[in-house]
């Protein structure tokens, strides 16, 4: 009795990780992954601050005929900063999406407000590697939020 308890625990533990979405984590964002393995890759990046909460409804909506990855970068949202907390942030976390895109085939990127600037730059970056992307509601320079002098 007890050979077979151990057993029917172990195949329990095996079968755990695939029944809940895969978490994949990097030094810059950390991600969760759901969705067949084999269909098209979707990368969601959620905006300045927010977490990949913000995205429950569209995975919702795609997770079922897409791989959805949904970011959420270190240092939003109650996420450590990990290596985000010194040094440029940016450019070095574009770079790491970037890589991390580029083992996907040819995926779409999506990003909401600085995730879209992301998106852009990523494609921009890596554009055989990338299928498409989506921006939704980002601003057309980032720089006019720092700039007390700046005009319509």
């Amino acid at each position: 009795m007890n050979t077979i308890f151990n057993a029917a625990i172990a195949a329990i533990a095996l079968a755990l990780p695939m029944l809940a979405p895969a978490a994949d984590a990097q030094e810059r964002f950390t991600a969760t992954v759901s969705g067949p393995e084999n269909a098209p890759a979707v990368i969601l990046i959620p905006g300045l601050a927010s977490s990949r909460d913000v995205w429950s409804a569209t995975v919702h909506q795609l997770d079922e005929t897409h791989r959805v990855h949904v970011l959420n970068i270190r240092g939003f949202a109650g996420e450590p900063a990990g290596a985000n907390a010194q040094g440029p942030v940016l450019q070095p976390l574009i770079d790491e999406i970037a890589a991390y895109a580029a083992d996907l085939d040819r995926p779409a990127l999506i990003g909401h407000s600085i995730g879209g600037l992301i998106s852009l730059e990523v494609a921009a970056a890596r554009p055989d590697e990338i299928g498409r992307v989506m921006v939704i509601d980002a601003l057309p320079f980032y720089s006019l939020l720092f700039n007390p002098a700046a005009t319509v």
